[in-house]
């Protein structure tokens, strides 16, 4: 099996951008596998914060990405700025 992944133990709060395979250096993340994107891999991007059940999984390939322009993201299928999916996020929620 071939598995490029981080972990991040611990409490965080706030808004964080951080490059896909770079976590902010505080969060001292371990890692392992490839650091960049190749294609024909689907990955997975999951956070969980266990006190209050908020929790996500994203699933995206190399190819959903290109699609993306400067501050789109990825959610619910399909691209969107920022606002639209910190209000999408809010109503699902």
């Amino acid at each position: 099996m071939d598995i490029t992944l981080w972990r991040a133990e611990g409490e965080r709060s706030g808004d964080t951008a951080f490059a896909l395979f770079s976590p902010p250096p505080a969060w001292r993340a371990d890692g392992e596998g490839e650091r960049r994107l190749l294609p024909d891999r689907t990955y997975q991007f999951t956070f969980t914060h266990h006190e209050d059940d908020y929790n996500g999984t994203v699933a995206f390939t190399a190819g959903d990405l290109s699609g993306l322009g400067t501050g789109q993201v990825c959610a619910d299928d399909r691209a969107m700025d920022l606002d639209e999916f910190e209000e999408f996020a809010e109503e699902s929620c």
